[in-house]
């Protein structure tokens, strides 16, 4: 099984890569299965968001820092619209309760898909990816004798997902938008959280 560097530090391989493109397939070929259509980019967002949320110790190494952002969101975090990176899992908001950090994916057209943990409607496949994570987390355990990071994992995400998106999910409508990246980033205490959608063709 191969590995390579994303950064000085970190790794992503080919048993992880796997594991994520046998998940994705496994929700296509179940919806198929039952005559649903595609998920929603949205819809594996909101899963993978939440599927981090339920249990990090398990899944991931340490957090992300303020440059495993990409740069556009960095600009809109010193902007104000949110906070780009976090040492903890949650943080405490104006009510005192604890708000894990969004799964953002950019996309080539400009827009972007954040995730929403109100809008989950298929809790199978949270658990699905929840499955994905812990054996993904046994690979890296294997391997380097640690847990994933969790910018490896999403950076692995994208790698399946950015050569032909339609293949997983049912949008973006126009076969020539790609995925730029996934990253993290902790919603602004007091700010409202901002993200285009993926635009419509009409």
């Amino acid at each position: 099984m191969s590995w390579w560097n994303i950064d000085k530090s970190d790794v992503i391989g080919d048993r992880p890569a796997d594991i994520v493109g046998d998940t994705l397939a496994a929700i296509v070929n179940a919806h198929r299965a039952q005559d649903r259509p595609l998920p929603r980019l949205q819809d594996i967002v909101d899963a993978i968001a939440a599927a981090l949320e339920r249990s990090p110790e398990t899944f991931i190494e340490d957090e992300s820092s303020k440059n495993d952002v990409p740069a556009t969101q960095r600009r809109a975090a010193s902007a104000g619209r949110f906070t780009a990176g976090t040492h903890s899992l949650t943080n405490p908001n104006d009510n005192g309760h604890m708000t894990p950090p969004r799964v953002v994916v950019e996309l080539s057209s400009g827009a972007s898909v954040m995730s929403k943990r109100e809008s989950i409607t298929d809790d199978t496949i949270v658990t699905v990816f929840m499955r994905a994570l812990t054996e993904i987390a046994d690979a890296y355990a294997d391997r380097w004798g640690r847990r994933p990071r969790r910018r490896e994992v999403l950076y692995t995400v994208t790698f399946v997902l950015r050569p032909d998106p339609g293949e997983y999910v049912a949008d973006p409508p126009d076969s020539g938008v790609t995925i730029k990246s996934i990253s993290v980033v902790r919603p602004a205490l007091s700010r409202p959280l901002l993200g285009a959608g993926i635009p419509s063709n009409t």
